[in-house]
């Protein structure tokens, strides 16, 4: 069942940009559908590997076309993006990746009135993107295993202005699907070129032109909204993971909990509390969490922290929201339960924290910081702007704020 669902998902997906593999699979599943009136599913099921073939064949088809019409490569971040900057706004930079986020809209994030509206559709990679993505899936390699999740797009921008004035804020989101920011989102950091070494596309593009950073209004990538969130236990613990066979961060240190917000976490929060977008992110925080490890209660308090935003520019300008949590558990009981996000998490890390004071806090999590950059494995863009905006987010807290929070 597995296999057909990537399968299907993977058709799905082509199909809607690519017309010429429905006759492929229609003149295969055809003689399939008969063998299972005439002998039953058992030959059916042998028939059905018939589709399979014929995708494999596809796929060698689209990537000796792409092969013979250019290849992807990856390129270096900008520099000279780092002198012109937005007022507020500073970099982030782990290894190969760059973020960019905003004092103004974190400082008051976790207290900000934003509702979202739905844009009606399905988004649509832009034609000039249909021509490439051969040459894009070749680069990346995608896994088979990997399943075409609907997600959420972020169409609009938090206001500086309006963050800042805490006036109420809206913001449109849209359903895509993972592919869809597989082939826009993570070329952010490649460049297509033509066989005569000349340029045929630019992941730049998607995220900066005319010497500014493009809003996410402007944006034509996919644009799904991510989530990380970073937890301390009930004993004073910092948890964080070494992170398994995935797409992202393969075998890196990252946060508790990451991945991104799925078209199912919209309906859900449309029943619990309407429109409320931070109620949205919370919402698609709490699953990536409980879905990773078994840390299910929250603390008393029973709310997560929003503890800042960013876009992570060699991602296509993605956006990423962050978040902050206590649990009831004691650190040694918090596991990796679910089988199937084993792939997703290797185990369970610790960090002792001091929670006494705000300053002891702050101590604790450099100390952190020093700590995981010191490792010979390496940790993921998430985890390190994660702690950045953790650290700023509990600077910024009075001390009584502090301990109405942490205790």
């Amino acid at each position: 069942m597995d296999y057909m669902k990537h399968f299907i998902d993977r058709f799905v997906f082509f199909l809607r940009y690519d017309k010429r593999l429905l006759l492929s699979f229609c003149i295969t599943l055809a003689p399939a559908a008969l063998a299972y009136f005439v002998e039953g599913a058992s030959l059916f099921g042998w028939s059905l590997s018939g589709v399979g073939f014929i995708w494999l064949l596809y796929e060698s088809y689209v990537s000796y076309i792409a092969q013979r019409k250019g290849h992807a490569e990856k390129i270096k971040f900008p520099t000279h993006l780092s002198r012109r900057l937005p007022p507020h706004a500073f970099l982030v930079k782990c290894n190969d990746g760059v973020a960019i986020s905003y004092s103004s809209i974190n400082s008051n994030l976790d207290a900000l009135r934003i509702s979202f509206y739905t844009i009606d559709g399905h988004y649509q990679i832009p034609q000039n993107i249909r021509e490439i993505y051969g040459n894009i899936f070749n680069y990346k390699n995608i896994r088979p295993d990997t399943t075409n999740d609907e997600k959420v797009r972020l169409c609009s921008d938090i206001d500086n202005e309006l963050s800042t004035s805490h006036q109420d804020i809206s913001l449109a989101i849209q359903k895509t699907d993972y592919f869809s920011s597989y082939i826009t989102n993570e070329a952010g950091n490649l460049a297509v070129r033509r066989v005569d070494g000349s340029s045929r596309a630019n992941g730049i593009d998607y995220y900066y032109r005319d010497g500014r950073i493009l809003a996410l209004s402007e944006s034509s990538a996919s644009n799904h909204i991510g989530v990380s969130l970073l937890v301390v236990s009930s004993d004073g613990y910092l948890l964080y993971q070494l992170q398994g066979e995935q797409e992202q961060g393969k075998q890196m240190f990252g946060p508790t909990a990451s991945g991104s917000l799925d078209w199912a976490d919209v309906e859900k929060a449309a029943l619990v509390g309407g429109n409320d977008f931070s109620r949205l992110v919370r919402i698609g925080m709490l699953r990536e969490l409980t879905e990773e490890t078994s840390a299910l209660e929250l603390d008393p308090q029973g709310k997560i922290r929003l503890t800042g935003y960013c876009r992570y520019l060699t991602r296509g300008g993605k956006p990423e929201f962050f978040g902050f949590a206590r649990v009831s558990q004691r650190h040694d009981e918090v596991r990796i339960v679910p089988r199937r996000e084993r792939k997703k998490v290797s185990r369970i890390e610790t960090y002792k924290i001091d929670c006494k004071s705000r300053v002891s806090f702050l101590q604790s999590l450099s100390a952190f910081h020093k700590h995981i950059k010191s490792q010979m494995i390496e940790h993921t863009l998430s985890l390190e702007t994660s702690a950045i905006l953790l650290e700023r987010y509990i600077r910024e807290l009075s001390d009584d704020r502090y301990q109405e929070i942490m205790c």
